[in-house]
């Protein structure tokens, strides 16, 4: 097992965030009056994770552009599709694998997610990427966005909806069991709960959750020589996240395959907190809990 020590430069890091960043999200508020600021931050962290641009070169050699969130449940690119007002959603199959897809392609609608991303892109890889991206789009070339592309640090805390987003689409519910369910006494049963966080080439990002979430466990992952692992097996941070969903709880609702993960995780979390004695009907609902979980845990 391996472990990091981070310099004290980097563990004091500030990560803030620029005026200009408000004055932007207001700007596109205005201009779309259906969006709210807690949905346009929520949208931002849950995308931060999962979105991808796409430059497609058609049979008449022009580029087409494409800006896109892969999801298995549709519900939660249903929701995102509704509340944004624009893109669409499609079901993809790949080497027999199905999943679902958001797509925007419009040049106006891709100019709202450029005047969002531009500032938010917590990888300054990715910032890159869309740089590179934005630059080979000549039509962009005459916007208000590509003059003033930048990328100031991000404002990440545990009041931030953006977290709200980020979490939700990246944690990992874990959950394995070091003895035999079979037995009928709970103080026999040993039960392993963690929750995984997983980066490439962004451990400041993983630093600033470790801090919010009280862990100190930042690994290297396994096969990814420049990526991390964020693993979380302290109760008390867990019990930070259940609140925590639970306050900013409204977008979660979206996506209720992953959150009936969640909420099977957080009973069987109760179960070890509280070592209640448990009946031999209270067993079998713990092994149906752990059976289930693992099941839906494919996020």
């Amino acid at each position: 097992m391996y472990s990091f020590l981070e310099s004290s430069e980097t563990t004091r890091e500030t990560i803030c965030v620029d005026d200009i960043l408000k004055k932007d999200i207001d700007l596109i508020i205005y201009e779309y009056k259906k969006f709210s600021r807690s949905f346009l931050e929520w949208f931002m962290g849950f995308s931060a994770g999962s979105f991808c641009f796409i430059r497609v070169l058609t049979q008449y050699s022009n580029a087409l552009f494409i800006f896109e969130i892969k999801k298995k449940d549709p519900k939660i690119l249903y929701y995102i599709k509704k509340n944004l007002g624009f893109g669409q959603v499609l079901q993809v199959s790949h080497a027999n694998i199905s999943f679902w897809v958001f797509r925007i392609v419009k040049k106006k609608d891709l100019l709202s997610i450029f005047g969002l991303f531009k500032f938010q892109l917590t990888s300054i890889k990715n910032f890159f990427y869309f740089f590179q991206w934005l630059s080979q789009y000549q039509i962009f070339y005459d916007s208000k966005i590509f003059g003033t592309l930048y990328n100031p640090q991000l404002a990440v805390d545990d009041e931030s909806y953006w977290l709200n987003g980020y979490i939700f689409s990246k944690t990992h519910f874990i959950i394995y069991s070091m003895s035999n369910l079979n037995q009928q006494s709970f103080s026999k049963i040993r039960l392993i709960q963690k929750l995984s966080f997983t980066q490439k080439k962004n451990k400041r990002l993983l630093n600033k959750l470790s801090e919010i979430l009280k862990s100190n466990k930042l690994l290297p992952i396994i096969r990814q020589p420049n990526g991390y692992q964020l693993e979380i097996d302290n109760f008390f941070s867990f019990q930070f996240l259940f609140f925590f969903f639970n306050k900013n709880g409204s977008n979660i609702k979206a996506e209720p395959l992953k959150k009936l993960v969640f909420l099977r995780w957080w009973r069987i979390c109760l179960y070890q907190i509280e070592k209640r004695p448990l009946t031999y009907k209270g067993v079998r609902r713990l092994k149906k809990l752990f059976k289930n979980l693992n099941k839906l845990n494919k996020y």
